[in-house]
This record gives C-alpha cells, sequence and structure tokens, in this order.
C-alpha cells in the first residue's frame, strides 16, 4: 500500500510540521539570495575606480609624423605631442589637441604644426583607458622664411595603461590628419607616446 502524500501533508500534527519547514526553507531561500544579490551588487575596488574617472587629463611625449607635403624620402618628422582633455563624464569628454614636428631639408628646418580641437570618446577600466577622438582646426607648414596655413581634420586614438590614480602611460596614440594648405589637401600620419596626468575626480 503506497503512501498518501496529500494525507501527510494536510492532516494531522505532520502538517504543521511539514508548513513550518517550508516557511523556513523558504525564509532561507530568500535571504540567501537577498545576500547574494547584495554581494554581486557590492562594487568591487576595481570597479569603484573606474566609476570616478578625473575631470582634466594632460597628456605630453614624443611624435612622429609622416607629412604628406613633402617627398617621400623626407616625409618622416620627429617632435613633440599634448593635449589636454575635460572629462563631462567617464566615457565623454573635450579635447585640445597640439603638436609640432621638424625636419631640416637642404639645409632648410621646415616645421609642421596641428592645433586641433573635438569630442572624445573613452571606454575605461582599472588597467587601461581606450579612447578615440575626432578633431577640427587649423595646421601650419613653416620653412625658410615662409609660412602656409590651412585647415586641419583629426580622425584617431590610443591606449592609456594606468600607472596609478594620477599618472598613466599612453603606450600609442595614432592619428590620420588629413590638412588643407594652398588650397590642396595633404595626408599627414602621426605617431606618439607619452605621459598622461590626472586631475580632479568625477
Amino acid at each position: 500500500m503506497g503512501l498518501n502524500h496529500r494525507a501527510i501533508t494536510s492532516k494531522g500534527p505532520s502538517s504543521t510540521i511539514v508548513r513550518k519547514v517550508r516557511r523556513r526553507g523558504g525564509w532561507a531561500l530568500r535571504t540567501l539570495l537577498v545576500s547574494l544579490l547584495g554581494w554581486f551588487g557590492q562594487p568591487t575596488p576595481a570597479a569603484a575606480q573606474t566609476d570616478n574617472a578625473p575631470s582634466l587629463e594632460v597628456a605630453v611625449g614624443p611624435s612622429l609624423l609622416r607629412n604628406g607635403a613633402t617627398a617621400p624620402n623626407f616625409s618622416l618628422y620627429g617632435g613633440w605631442h599634448a593635449d589636454v582633455s575635460g572629462n563631462f563624464n567617464k566615457h565623454v569628454g573635450l579635447t585640445a589637441d597640439f603638436s609640432g614636428e621638424y625636419r631640416s631639408i637642404s639645409g632648410t628646418r621646415i616645421s609642421q604644426y596641428h592645433y586641433m580641437f573635438g569630442p572624445r570618446f573613452v571606454a575605461r577600466s582599472s588597467r587601461a583607458s581606450a579612447f578615440a577622438h575626432v578633431l577640427v582646426g587649423a595646421g601650419s607648414l613653416r620653412g625658410g622664411g615662409d609660412s602656409a596655413n590651412g585647415l586641419a581634420l583629426g580622425v584617431g586614438g590610443g591606449v592609456d595603461l594606468n600607472a596609478g590614480r594620477r599618472i598613466a602611460f599612453r603606450i600609442v596614440q595614432a592619428d590620420y590628419l588629413p590638412t588643407r594648405v594652398s588650397n590642396m589637401w595633404f595626408h599627414d600620419f602621426r605617431l606618439g607616446l607619452g605621459i598622461v596626468f590626472k586631475f580632479g575626480g568625477r
């Protein structure tokens, strides 16, 4: 003769015991689920760090420019690069980008400068930040006492490796810089690296 499950759970003292066990079991399960959800919901130190982006970032370092306005044998220029970025939040900011590269050709010193501004988009983690920007501004080519100025555009990005809360190393930055000078478009490419200083926090 088989056991009657309904009779066991619905009649007599055993039904009270079953209900108590069920209530206690349900309470324990709910407590466990709430505890787990609370534990997973707590930010880790790394997550807390990425939630607080710096208000201002200043980067400076060496750069190498392939200048499209000069002959291929003389197209590589060396110099410096700097940018100042203000962050609206941890993902979006505004960048002012400046650079100057130089070379001597047949005894004449040639200089190429860029001054550009535009939005910056950043993906951040506890170890590094990857960014991309779209820039517009001016370019200037100078040499032999003459100069030519025109429109400059910039599309590119890079990666900063964090060395602490207030400092990072820019391990690479690459930009395509089309520049219109003397009614002609020249296609410049720039590579750089450097050090980043971080101020404030958001």
